[in-house]
């Protein structure tokens, strides 16, 4: 049985339909408890389920929490073209230098920009995109002293989730080992 709980909302399933009705019905001698029926969405997260005789199947991806982050980057209007990867090639993070010549305002003002396209790729590189974990992890070291050039990358990794934004976490009841 597997369990996702967080404060007063939670979310279980099994491969067994009886250990789940025994779940709930221990927890409702427990404490007052609404059982929803299956859900689809659980903090951010989509679950597209498949269930067979013998095999469960779940499908987790944060494609409404994709959408809002490329709304929130001002990029929704661009048509998708999914780049093959969310790094720019030729034009590695890391040797992007902070821009000196900038203000204390200009600087902040960019430092907040910045966090707020950074912040939301580390949290949906954790949840469900490993695959954006390398270059969200290398665009996060910058945020104290970003430029341009950073948002630019950040951006780049963000047009890569929006042609990309189904692409998630697939668990399954039965190894695909051989």
């Amino acid at each position: 049985m597997c369990l996702g709980l967080y404060v007063d909302y939670f979310i279980f399933f099994s491969e067994d339909k009886e250990v789940e009705e025994k779940f709930k019905l221990k927890l409702s001698k427990l404490t007052n408890v609404d059982f929803l029926g299956q859900d689809s969405n659980f903090l951010g997260l989509k679950f597209q389920w498949r269930q067979g005789s013998d095999r469960v199947q779940a499908h987790n991806s944060q494609e409404a929490f994709a959408d809002t982050l490329v709304e929130q980057a001002g990029l929704s209007s661009l048509s998708v073209t999914a780049h093959k990867t969310p790094y720019r090639f030729s034009y590695p993070v890391d040797s992007i230098k902070a821009d000196p010549t900038l203000n204390e305002n200009q600087r902040l003002a960019i430092q907040a920009q910045y966090r707020s396209l950074v912040g939301p790729l580390l949290w949906i590189s954790q949840g469900t995109r490993p695959d954006l974990s390398t270059i969200t992890n290398m665009l996060a070291k910058h945020q104290n002293c970003p430029n341009n050039e950073h948002i630019a990358s950040a951006k780049y990794a963000i047009k890569y989730l929006n042609g990309t934004k189904s692409r998630g976490i697939r668990f399954d009841s039965q190894s695909e080992e051989k």
